[in-house]
């Protein structure tokens, strides 16, 4: 890894810790799906989790449609 990756990887992660930090707060009424009610989880963390499902989405997303193409 170059130098200017890993400088950009750490104000990258900086920036995400700066985020967390100030968006730490529980929403009033807590989180509800289909009539149930989660666990009141702080912002940034259901924000990072929405980032991660959808990162992880489209890698595998990714993932299938390179083996397809392989296959035929």
């Amino acid at each position: 890894m170059t130098k200017s990756k890993g400088l950009l990887l750490l104000v990258l992660g900086l920036l995400l810790a700066i985020f967390a930090m100030e968006n730490w707060h529980y929403p009033s009424p807590p989180v509800k799906f289909l009539g149930l009610a989660f666990l009141p989880l702080p912002q940034s963390l259901i924000i990072y989790s929405c980032l991660l499902i959808g990162f992880l989405a489209g890698w595998l997303a990714h993932a299938r449609k390179v083996k397809r193409q392989k296959k035929d």
